[in-house]
């Protein structure tokens, strides 16, 4: 497995905290909600040690636990190949557009 250049993980990092700040100020629930009320399944991947490191570190300066980034990252890539409704369009393309003005801001 080919390993990820510092500027895409810092790319990754980036997007991901973008794709958050599209729900700010929303009302969080009162209490817990959990999407699948099926018990959840642990899914294992093989990756090379020197990203797993650089994985740490991006959860660690988002002061999230690992599991939780990676996890993010798959549910993101799934909605982004999925056809998708025009919402999850929507929202992807308002996370690029404001991370290209932070690119040329």
């Amino acid at each position: 497995m080919s390993q990820l250049t510092h500027e895409e993980l810092q790319k990754v990092a980036v997007d991901e905290r973008n794709a958050s700040e599209l729900t700010r100020g929303e009302d969080l629930p009162a209490a817990g909600v959990r999407r699948n009320r099926n018990r959840a399944q642990v899914f294992s991947v093989r990756l090379d040690p020197n990203d797993i490191a650089a994985i740490e570190t991006i959860a660690r300066r988002m002061d999230v636990p690992v599991s939780t980034l990676v996890r993010g990252w798959i549910l993101r890539g799934m909605v982004e190949h999925d056809n998708g409704s025009l919402s999850n369009i929507v929202e992807r393309l308002q996370v690029d557009v404001k991370r290209l003005g932070e690119l040329l801001g």
